[in-house]
């Protein structure tokens, strides 16, 4: 319940987490270009426009299967839910996700399929 009233701060201000990123995060990041940066979450249409759109991020949706009876949908996913993402990677139960999706980044970089360039 205290992380879904912490993303609630996305309805008063869409722009909340992507502005603390690039005032806190965003200069180490561009900084290290032999590290791998993953932004774990974004979730507005705002947080798109002002990291994703204009780094030329390359965007993978993680899927996974939640119990809609467990976890009910959030309103303020809807956003993401409908994201159309450039790759879709299944993180299916008893994997370890962290693993994994390294792997499977690292796979679409050596197949030539994402292109880190200047700007990531």
């Amino acid at each position: 319940d205290i992380l879904l009233l912490v993303g609630r701060v996305r309805d008063v201000d869409g722009s909340y987490f992507a502005r603390s990123f690039l005032e806190n995060q965003l200069k180490a990041a561009v900084e290290d270009r032999n590290q791998l940066y993953v932004i774990t979450d974004f979730r507005t249409p705002e947080e798109h426009k002002l990291v994703i759109e204009p780094f030329n991020i390359p965007t993978i949706k993680v899927y996974r299967y939640v119990d809609p009876k467990e976890f009910p949908p959030q309103e303020f996913e809807e956003y993401i839910r409908n994201y159309k993402a450039e790759f879709g990677f299944l993180n299916e139960d008893g994997q370890e996700p962290e693993v994994n999706i390294v792997k499977f980044v690292n796979r679409l970089k050596e197949t030539g399929r994402i292109k880190f360039g200047a700007k990531q």
